[in-house]
């Protein structure tokens, strides 16, 4: 053919046509200014319960000093004799930051303030990134120029008020009592004196009075507390606001929050909680076995009233002597009267109920046989009491300050506190919380067993103040088979409860064929080869009289129950902490039954058709009975170190009376995991598997002697407990190394008593501790995760199966130094030498230096010991709202920006090329 040449013009459209470098460029800027927006975001805040602080925008101090000048002119104005006070310099202010929270910036901040002037200080950490300062403006002003401050502004009226504040003064009731609590801030001898406080309130009441007109009733609950009271059927919306104004306004006022109603947790575990489901009848107590009975402890309690005629809490001969200690008393070692009003309990008082559950039990010489199977948890203890409520007028009267009543129990030598009520409808760390926590960190061998309520059918974060503490021991609620029995036999239940109850360890005397011919059943006459469901034995009239006669005897001794109670409140927290710690037998609990008069002696063996019991016992549900029997076991627990009755590695008893930190972390370490929940239909379902279930469970049901190691028990299946609580962590010890060999597997909990967090705080963390166990294969455990460290409670637990172990435990932050408890327990361990275990945990995340099992030299932002942060995402907690957005948003426009680049290059790539080509050829596509 000819010879001629053509033009072939080959095309392909870009992803976008034609993108200029100034538009990519755009793409990327934009996307690089969200990402350090976002970043500056996560960095630049102060979280407040009020809301998020931009300190890149707050103007801060130089701007806030006018409306400083404004407020003391305020408090000059006031007519006051405290003439002092009404001239005060000092002011609340926020420091954020520039690196993370140290000891030694506390110091700093301390040490430059104090200079300029004595009474300014540090009053507590904001977690992260601040701390909450009171000081006068000179004093700020030095420390604004220090390389650790990035922003300093006063803590503002609106920061001052709880947020439930506006809801409460708004719902829905025309008239009616409503009380607020005011907290106040000053120098730390201003804080110690009623002087203090009565000067504030003088000044508070007339400012009200001067600017609105108002008359306002303040009185004094406690040094640096106040409580205002007004009637809303009288005092308007508005004028309330107008009040709350002027309050937050003040230089001495910290916080404001309302004071809520308070409400008792009122809804045989014996064997249960001490040995769970026994493998043979003669170990069903124990831990009593051994000689741990309470004898010479002391537990505090507040509650109704005591009727202490009752034949399982009287004493023929001693008399009870009001207000004041009784050293011969075999229950009672102090009886006070928080009012002015008689004592005695109602009639089916709550208080009696729960005393009897803690430490009742009869004398022996006693001829009423029926009741000498009725004891506590810690018969041989005694209660230092205080009566909250008139047993003629049974309304429960809120105490004005807790810490007087704590107080008062330490005096009359208590060192175990069973707190079973607690603020309606309070599922935040409120000031009870703040309280509580302030008291048992001041007081380390005090240990406060609370009630963790019964909103458990509300749903999750349902645990009620003040059990939402960190120091305390919070307890739930776990059915008994008496409680399921019961369910069943009224009707409330339809359903046959075979996963609840399969597990029940049968009495040997029934492992023949009578039992499994009755049970018409083929499978061999083994107690756990049969299927036993409550339909089947209600049918067998033989065995229904002789195992539920009374219900709760056999089944609560040799049952094993797995079900959390119905009414039983939920965690986590608002912070995102693990409540309830434990469980314990909270549902249909039979104890002493309160007859309301006192000489009465509640000892009959007359049956009583209405409560279907004899009329000195009844049967009682709640959290507060479970919080009970915990109680009572920390006694036993604190008598086992007490009396020298733990061995490590030595024929030679260690004796020493425990800190609390130690007491719980035993009873936490006894937990045992729990299966089904009880809904509010009654019908059972399964936990969640993995971090999920401290939701429900905590750490699980109490078995003591799953922990103690008890002499009694056989060698075969008698635990070995490691426990040291004499250890602690500064900034100069940061980490402290335990080394074992585990031959089975073991469990290791870790406990620490932590300051009280401010008021004005989201997360309620001060001292940060991690537990961490590195084993000799290269595996590392995390406490309460399945990957990276916690950064919220104050109790970490590690389950690891055998192998050799470097149990590390770390300070990520603290403020001063910190003492810790750590228990370690198992049926075969013993310590080795560190130097078995080889490597760091995690290899250091490629970052530090691995120095005997520590990574050294991690960098900023990372922790020891493994150069790890907080959690990689299996946390049970959520990242803020706004860093989820602007993640998002950044992550949009450095897609666009990567879309942008490759449209480019396909767009250079694929730009109209000349090709030329001789006639006669055939173009085919490649």
């Amino acid at each position: 053919p000819t010879q001629s040449t053509w033009e072939i013009s080959c095309d392909s459209a870009p992803l976008l046509s034609r993108p200029s470098k100034m538009g990519m460029l755009w793409y990327l800027g934009l996307g690089v200014l969200v990402l350090l927006v976002a970043g500056a975001n996560g960095q630049r805040s102060i979280v407040l319960k009020s809301g998020r602080i931009d300190t890149a925008s707050h103007p801060g101090h130089s701007s806030s000093s006018t409306q400083w000048r404004r407020l003391q002119q305020i408090h000059s104005a006031a007519k006051s004799p405290h003439a002092e006070l009404a001239h005060t310099t000092l002011a609340p202010f926020l420091v954020e930051l520039r690196t993370p929270v140290r000891h030694d910036a506390m110091q700093t901040l301390n040490s430059w303030l104090q200079q300029v002037n004595p009474d300014s200080h540090v009053v507590n950490l904001i977690p992260d990134n601040a701390f909450l300062v009171l000081a006068t403006e000179e004093a700020i002003d030095s420390i604004k120029s220090l390389s650790i401050v990035l922003w300093v502004g006063l803590l503002e009226p609106s920061m001052k008020i709880d947020p439930s504040v506006e809801q409460f003064i708004t719902r829905k009731s025309s008239s009616g009592a409503r009380i607020l609590q005011i907290r106040l801030i000053g120098s730390s001898s201003d804080m110690k004196s009623s002087h203090f406080s009565r000067g504030v309130l003088d000044i508070l009441t007339q400012q009200v009075r001067m600017r609105e007109g108002l008359s306002v009733q303040l009185s004094v609950a406690a040094n640096g507390k106040l409580i205002w009271q007004y009637d809303a059927g009288t005092m308007t919306v508005g004028q309330v606001r107008a009040v709350l104004s002027i309050l937050s306004e003040s230089l001495f006022v910290q916080w404001i929050e309302p004071w809520h109603d308070a409400v008792f947790l009122n809804r045989a575990a014996t064997s249960l909680l001490q040995a769970g489901s026994p493998t043979s009848p003669e170990l069903l107590t124990p831990v009593w076995d051994a000689g741990l009975t309470g004898r010479g402890q002391v537990i505090g309690l507040a509650d109704t009233g005591i009727d202490y005629g009752h034949c399982l809490l009287n004493d023929v001969n001693q008399r009870v002597q009001l207000n004041r200690t009784m050293p011969f008393h075999r229950k009672i070692a102090s009886y006070r009267l928080t009012k002015d009003f008689p004592p005695g309990d109602a009639l089916l008082g709550h208080g009696t109920h729960v005393a009897a559950s803690i430490v009742g039990s009869k004398i022996d010489t006693d001829v009423s046989p029926l009741l000498k199977k009725y004891k506590g948890m810690a018969p041989d203890a005694r209660l230092a009491f205080s009566q909250l409520v008139d047993p003629r007028e049974p309304e429960f009267i809120v105490p004005e300050n807790i810490t007087d009543i704590l107080e008062q129990s330490r005096a009359d030598s208590a060192r175990v506190f069973c707190q079973t009520w607690g603020n309606k409808n309070s599922y935040k760390y409120d000031a009870l919380a703040h309280d509580i926590d302030t008291y048992a960190y001041n007081h380390p061998e005090f240990l406060i067993v609370a009630a963790a309520g019964n909103d458990g059918e509300k749903g999750e974060g349902t645990v009620m103040s003040p059990a939402t503490a960190k120091n305390v021991l919070a307890v739930g609620s776990v059915e008994n088979m008496a409680s399921l029995q019961m369910q069943y036999y009224n009707g409330l239940r339809e359903t046959e409860m075979v996963d609840a109850i399969k597990d029940i360890c049968v009495p040997s005397k029934f492992n023949d064929r009578k039992f499994c011919d009755l049970l018409d059943q083929d499978a061999p006459c083994d107690a756990r080869a049969c299927t036993v469901t409550p339909r089947d034995i209600c049918n067998i009239k033989e065995l229904k009289e002789e195992l539920f006669c009374p219900s709760e005897r056999m089944l609560a001794r040799y049952g094993r129950i797995s079900v959390v109670s119905s009414f039983s409140s939920h965690g986590l927290t608002e912070d995102n902490r693990i409540k309830p710690d434990v469980l314990a037998v909270g549902d249909i609990v039979m104890s002493a039954r309160s007859g309301g008069q006192l000489g009465a002696l509640q000892c009959s063996e007359d049956f009583d058709n209405q409560y279907n019991t004899n009329r000195s016992i009844v049967g009682m549900s709640g959290t507060s009975h479970a919080a009970g029997f915990v109680a009572g076991m920390a006694v036993l627990v604190r008598q086992y170190f007490s009396e020298g009755r733990y061995y490590w590695n030595s024929t030679h008893p260690r004796i020493f009376d425990p800190p609390a930190a130690l007491v719980k972390a035993v009873l936490v370490n006894s937990g045992q995991d729990v299966i089904y929940l009880l809904n509010s239909h009654r019908d059972t379902h399964p936990l969640p598997e993995g971090i999920d279930r401290f939701r429900f469970q905590g750490f699980g049901r109490v078995q003591l002697a799953a922990t103690l190691a008890l002499k009694n028990i056989p060698a075969d299946s008698r635990p070995m407990l490691y426990a040291d609580s004499f250890s602690y962590v500064n900034d100069g010890n940061a980490t402290v190394k335990y080394c074992m060999r585990a031959y089975q597997p073991i469990k290791v909990t870790l406990v620490w008593t932590d300051p009280p967090a401010p008021l004005q705080a989201t997360t309620t963390l001060v001292n940060d501790l991690d537990l961490t166990l590195f084993s000799s294969d290269g595996q590392t455990l995390y406490g309460n995760r399945d990957h990276g460290h916690d950064d919220a409670n104050t109790v970490e637990q590690v389950s690891a199966p055998a192998g050799s172990y470097a149990i590390i435990v770390s300070a990520a932050r603290v403020l001063q130094t910190q003492k810790f408890a750590i228990v370690i327990s198992g049926k075969n361990f013993t310590e080795t030498k560190c130097e078995d275990v080889q490597g760091c945990p995690n290899n250091c995340n490629q970052m530090g230096s691995c120095v005997n099992n520590i990574c050294e030299g991690c960098g900023s932002g990372a922790r020891q010991p493994d150069c790890g942060s907080t959690d990689d995402g299996s946390a049970l907690a959520t990242p803020p709202p706004f860093m989820l957005i602007a993640a998002v948003a950044g992550g949009f426009f450095a897609i666009t920006f990567v879309v942008a680049a490759v449209a480019c290059y396909r767009y250079r790539a694929r730009r109209p090329k000349r090709l030329s080509v001789t006639s006669g050829y055939q173009l085919v596509p490649n």
